[in-house]
């Protein structure tokens, strides 16, 4: 089958009134946002800025056999009722800024980090911070 990237990409969401409505039927006064990743992901930029409440915004390679170089995932100024969710896998020269957020959850895990950047700062987790990254190889948290 080959290896496949998902690779270049920024997808940028700065909501700032109405609604995230994941199935079309206006019905939801508030919604969840996910990035999932099938194959391998690089260079690619999810930035997320909602300045509605939202329920769960999920970032993820789906197996940490998956690799991803160079991404960027920020959230910030959002509010959740739910959980904020992040699996890089096997993650190589990435960054993960959560900043001015304020939810329940925030969960970030991966297999391997390996020069990754974890910022978490100025946000309320009012149940729990959850890390779970079996190998730290030159990274940090902040």
């Amino acid at each position: 089958f080959g290896t496949h990237t998902t690779a270049g990409y920024t997808l940028r969401l700065n909501v700032s009134s109405g609604r995230i409505d994941h199935d079309a039927s206006n019905s939801h006064n508030r919604g969840n946002v996910y990035v999932l990743h099938f194959t391998n992901a690089a260079n690619n930029s999810f930035i997320l800025q909602a300045k509605n409440t939202i329920v769960l915004v999920q970032y993820s390679m789906l197996t940490t056999a998956l690799t991803a170089q160079n991404e960027t995932v920020v959230v910030r100024d959002t509010t959740l009722t739910s959980r904020i969710i992040i699996a890089l896998g096997a993650a190589t020269n990435c960054t993960v800024n959560v900043s001015r957020v304020t939810a329940p959850y925030i969960q970030i895990s991966g297999s391997t980090a390996r020069n990754v950047s974890y910022v978490v700062g100025q946000s309320t987790f009012s149940n729990y911070i959850y890390f779970s990254i079996t190998s730290w190889i030159g990274s940090s948290i902040g």
